[in-house]
């Protein structure tokens, strides 16, 4: 077994308004190669990089990288299910046709159940819709706290 030990720079940020303390480690395996670790309330994103560009430390490297490039590389993806309903409803008109045509269900039978298929989908699709604003109000508030949390992270090194 080998036990190595290197060098990480910590830097902590308070005092952000509605965001508790903010821990971020940088640390570096030599020139062109890092890692940071940022760190709020037991949520932690962390990222490697063996290639920054021989001139980067992981700190340089960090500051001059975007934000979008950051949350892309220190989130965690999420991979969601979206319920795909129109391939649902052609299934449930195409059965309802072959049921009428087979003579297997009375006409009534059959009016019924298309409009039950009909309003069954409209509240699929309104439900979907309110689950998609959900998601995108809870990812846009997230967006929206790394980058203050990316952006105190870039203030507080430059201060330091």
């Amino acid at each position: 077994m080998k036990v190595d030990m290197s060098q990480v720079t910590k830097i902590r940020i308070t005092g952000i308004e509605d965001l508790d303390a903010i821990c971020v480690y940088f640390e570096d395996f030599g020139p062109g190669r890092g890692k940071i670790i940022i760190e709020c309330f037991g949520d932690s994103w962390a990222n490697g990089w063996g290639a920054m560009g021989e001139n980067y430390n992981i700190r340089k490297f960090f500051l001059k990288a975007s934000n979008d490039y950051l949350i892309n590389k220190l989130s965690p993806s999420t991979d969601e299910m979206v319920t795909d309903y129109s391939r649902l409803d052609e299934w449930l008109k195409a059965g309802v046709i072959e049921l009428r045509k087979d003579c297997e269900i009375a006409k009534d039978d059959a009016r019924e159940l298309w409009n039950e298929r009909e309003q069954s989908q409209m509240q699929k699709e309104v439900e979907l819709m309110r689950k998609k604003l959900a998601n995108a109000e809870e990812m846009l508030s997230n967006m929206q706290k790394r980058k203050l949390m990316y952006d105190a992270a870039r203030q507080a090194y430059l201060v330091k």
